[in-house]
């Protein structure tokens, strides 16, 4: 909790409404619950299982396909054998986050994304590569830690950012968040 915003550095808050009986979980911005709509920016809130599904698969295939993470954890000069064992320990950690139901791969995302700014046209996602080199298994957990995010990922200046391109859509009265190919 607490690492998203909009593209006004406005906190996004989860909270939820009731629509016909059915329970729907969004972010709202909190200068709109604060009732500062000057400061709000494009998005008032974002449906929750919209940008979870959006940071989930970044985290996947951040995993999954780790030429972005070996040079951001190893650098373009680490050897061989750093770069392969680096790739083993993100696929071992892919397949078992594909086992994992919502909550853990949640718990995952928690641990490892330091920030997530929305906006009109793209989600940045910002990685803690400490906490990701903990999650990894490639540097010692802080004692009375457990794997996938149990505690608070180490404070970091930097981190590395993905942009996903989006673009946004309607849907009745909502705006709707669409990956853009």
């Amino acid at each position: 909790a607490g690492i998203l915003f909009d593209e006004r550095e406005n906190r996004m808050t989860p909270t939820h409404t009731r629509k016909e009986g059915v329970r729907l979980r969004y972010y709202a911005c909190q200068a709109l619950l604060k009732g500062q709509p000057e400061k709000v920016g494009i998005l008032r809130r974002i449906p929750a299982r919209e940008i979870e599904d959006i940071v989930g698969q970044q985290c996947y295939e951040l995993l999954h396909k780790p030429g972005r993470l070996i040079d951001q954890l190893a650098g373009e000069d680490a050897s061989g054998e750093i770069k392969q064992g680096l790739a083993a320990a993100a696929a071992k950690l892919s397949g078992h986050l594909l086992s994992l139901g919502e909550k853990r791969k949640l718990a995952f995302a928690r641990a490892t994304i330091s920030k997530i700014v929305t906006g009109p046209e793209a989600v940045h996602i910002t990685f803690n590569p400490d906490a990701l080199k903990i999650e990894l298994g490639l540097a010692e957990k802080p004692i009375g830690s457990s794997l996938l995010g149990r505690l608070t990922p180490p404070k970091l200046e930097g981190g590395f950012t993905v942009a996903v391109p989006i673009y946004l859509t309607r849907s009745g009265r909502n705006k709707c968040m669409v990956i853009a190919d």
